[in-house]
């Protein structure tokens, strides 16, 4: 699934390619507003026969809740609980617990930009001085198939956050878990994120769209894989 679009000077775009399950777990949305953009990404627990409807689910919650808003988050603990209610009130008819899923978000605001990140997958922010802000499950004290989600209760203590100026942001990329980046470290997704903005900052969509395609198709690995951008040039 490709999805692209432009605000303000940042150009953003996805790629979501389905592994070895009858259908793709992996969702994401973008959308864009007067006041800056959204993007989510999601990934639907493999144990769960329909996780693919809470990744779903909590992409359209997040996009909706940005287009009620404004762009105006009155604190972060607030935004989570509200979009974790709205979830799990759209849920219906399918139970919650076969709906488990991952989270992973960019609020890319006029003055501020915003990081969120539940479970597997990571977010990366690059900034102008090529600093990485990385949100990982570092995975201590857990089974490596383990992973945080979102499920009956909110448990806010899982959720990683972080914040920087828009000004400041030079690049943001999310991705699930399927797409491993070398040994998973902070220094190897920071230097991926890095490399990603410099080699696709002066093409255009649908060439950065189609390479993506091409090398995701060919990343070890049999999971769903998901990659979403935003970047200036």
């Amino acid at each position: 699934m490709l999805w692209r679009c432009l605000v303000l000077d940042y150009k953003i775009g996805g790629v979501s390619i389905k592994g070895h399950h009858d259908k793709n777990q992996d969702k994401f949305m973008v959308e864009t507003f007067e006041w800056g953009s959204v993007i989510v990404v999601s990934d639907g627990l493999g144990s769960k026969k329909h996780s693919e409807v809470g990744s779903r689910k909590i992409c359209e919650k997040v996009i909706e809740y940005a287009k009620i808003s404004k762009g105006i988050l009155p604190n972060l603990e607030c935004f989570l609980e509200v979009i974790h209610q709205m979830w799990k009130d759209d849920l219906f008819p399918y139970h919650i617990t076969d709906c488990y899923a991952t989270c992973l978000i960019g609020f890319i605001g006029a003055q501020q930009t915003y990081l969120f990140q539940l479970g597997d997958g990571f977010v990366c922010a690059v900034d102008k001085n090529y600093k990485t802000h990385i949100l990982i499950d570092n995975k201590i004290d857990r089974f490596v198939n383990e992973t945080d989600c979102l499920d009956e209760i909110l448990d806010l203590s899982s959720w990683r956050s972080s914040t920087l100026e828009t000004d400041n942001l030079l690049a943001l990329v999310l991705s699930t878990d399927g797409m491993n980046v070398g040994s998973g470290s902070i220094d190897d997704i920071g230097s991926f994120c890095c490399e990603f903005h410099d080699g696709y900052r002066s093409s255009k969509n649908i060439e950065i769209e189609k390479n993506i395609f091409e090398w995701l198709s060919e990343w070890p690995g049999n999971d769903d894989k998901t990659i979403v951008f935003a970047m200036k040039e």
